[in-house]
């Protein structure tokens, strides 16, 4: 997933951070207040196994969807299906669900 963090043959991401956010577990991860949003190595996790729409399908590891949120608005999430989903905003809109649903249409979470 995501050419293990190469970019045009040069290693960008340290594969050991990078292979650690992609396969969180829930025993590694801070819980916050909303069971679904949890916490881990400076990332946001979301927790797909507490959203209905996403509950049916997924099993252990893929449930943990890893995203990075920046002020005011920015968000950028790692997702299982090897897409990457970005939205940027300067208006403090925090939108991501719906980006992560549709992503899920074109190429499926499910194994």
């Amino acid at each position: 997933m995501l050419s293990g963090g190469i970019i045009n043959g040069e290693q960008i991401l340290d594969t050991k951070m990078l292979s650690d956010v992609m396969n969180a577990s829930t025993s590694s991860v801070l819980s916050t207040s909303w069971n679904a949003l949890k916490y881990s190595k400076g990332f946001w996790l979301l927790d797909l196994s507490e959203i209905q729409s996403f509950g049916n399908c997924l099993v252990s590891e893929s449930e943990l969807i890893p995203y990075m949120s920046g002020y005011g608005g920015i968000r950028v999430f790692l997702l299982p299906n090897g897409t990457v989903y970005y939205y940027f905003s300067d208006n403090f809109e925090y939108a991501g669900l719906e980006g992560v649903k549709e992503s899920n249409k074109i190429r499926s979470f499910c194994n």
